[in-house]
């Protein structure tokens, strides 16, 4: 027969056992979450790739669209992103570089077809495809419209996408 203490002692060890299985639950979920790795089995193919390629990444968030699977990041002090397709294979990075890195004459040719003002530099990224082919978006505004300028490693120009403000 079990005395008065020991029922409380069996009672009182039961519900610190299933207050530690909560807290060891919650502390797990916590810490999994803190890396902030995709969700299903293609994204981990892209989590796999990007921690091969990308040693050192610190801030990584990822967001999965209906076309990529995209990783934000800091490395070497440069905020850049990583776009990944649903199998995981790399399609690209990115990251906003200053106006003045573009090609020479694209910067001539920018200044010209769109002259300052009314025209304002927006932003600017450089992205290179998974084949390290490099090409770089400048984003223009002035003021009723944006147009997005598609720029290669040799300085030519392309018309990329215009959208009413």
């Amino acid at each position: 027969m079990k005395t008065n203490f020991q029922t409380t002692a069996q009672n009182t060890i039961q519900v610190l056992g299933k207050k530690l299985v909560m807290i060891a639950a919650f502390a797990i979920a916590i810490s999994a979450s803190a890396f902030a790795a995709p969700t299903n089995s293609e994204n981990y193919r892209a989590l796999y790739h990007f921690k091969e390629n990308f040693v050192g990444a610190a801030s990584v968030t990822w967001v999965t669209t209906a076309k990529f699977i995209k990783a934000s990041f800091v490395k070497d002090g440069a905020n850049m992103e990583a776009f990944y397709n649903f199998d995981g294979d790399l399609i690209g990075t990115s990251k906003a570089i200053g106006y003045d890195k573009l090609p020479k004459n694209a910067i001539t040719k920018i200044s010209k077809n769109y002259p300052a003002p009314p025209y304002t530099v927006k932003a600017v990224i450089e992205f290179t495809n998974d084949k390290d082919e490099l090409n770089y978006y400048v984003s223009l505004n002035n003021g009723k419209e944006t147009t997005v300028l598609e720029i290669n490693k040799d300085g030519n120009i392309s018309f990329f996408k215009k959208t009413r403000n």
